[in-house]
C-alpha cells in the first residue's frame, strides 16, 4: 500500500461491475431503491455519462451518479483519488491532475468541517498530504491540515 493509501498489487486492479448500458454498480444491487433508480436512469442516458464511458476513468461515472444522488464533492473525496490513480494506471498525467486537484479541494473541505480527530479525519489528513506532495505543493504537504 502507498502512502496515499491506494493498494498494490492485483488488488488494486479489481474491476467494476459495469452494465452494458455503461452504468456502475458502485454498491450492492439491492442497496438501490426504486426512488434512486428513477434519479440514476436519466443520468446514465446523458451525453455526459456516456461521453465519459471513452473519456474519464470508470471512476468519474460513480461521481457523475453519486452527485445526482445528493453526494457532496466532500463526501466524494475518496472517489476523486480513485479516479486519480485510475488515470495514473493508463497513464494520463494531465487527467491524473485534475482528479488530484478535485481530491485536494474535497479533502481540505471535510477537514474544515469534520472538528474530531477520528479515523476518517486521519485519513483525511494523511491523503490531503499525499494529495499535495503528488501535485508539486510540497509547503502544503510539510505542513499537513490546517485545521489540527
Amino acid at each position: 500500500m502507498r502512502l496515499d493509501l491506494r493498494r498494490t498489487g492485483p488488488a488494486a486492479f479489481l474491476p467494476h461491475i459495469e452494465c452494458p448500458n455503461g452504468f456502475v454498480v458502485f454498491k450492492a444491487e439491492k442497496e438501490f431503491t426504486p426512488d434512486e433508480i428513477a434519479k440514476l436512469t436519466p443520468v446514465v442516458a446523458a451525453d455526459e455519462y456516456q461521453k465519459a464511458r471513452h473519456d474519464e476513468p470508470i471512476s468519474y461515472r460513480i461521481i457523475l451518479l453519486e452527485r445526482a444522488l445528493g453526494k457532496s464533492d466532500t463526501d466524494l473525496r475518496d472517489v476523486f483519488l480513485s479516479a486519480a490513480f485510475e488515470a495514473e494506471a493508463v497513464p494520463n498525467e494531465p487527467q491524473r491532475q485534475k482528479y488530484l486537484a478535485l481530491a485536494e479541494t474535497a479533502y481540505s473541505s471535510f477537514l474544515a468541517q469534520h472538528a474530531s480527530h477520528d479515523w476518517d479525519w486521519w485519513v483525511a489528513a494523511l491523503r490531503q498530504a499525499e494529495v499535495a506532495r503528488q501535485r508539486g505543493h510540497f509547503e502544503d504537504a510539510r505542513r499537513g491540515p490546517k485545521h489540527c
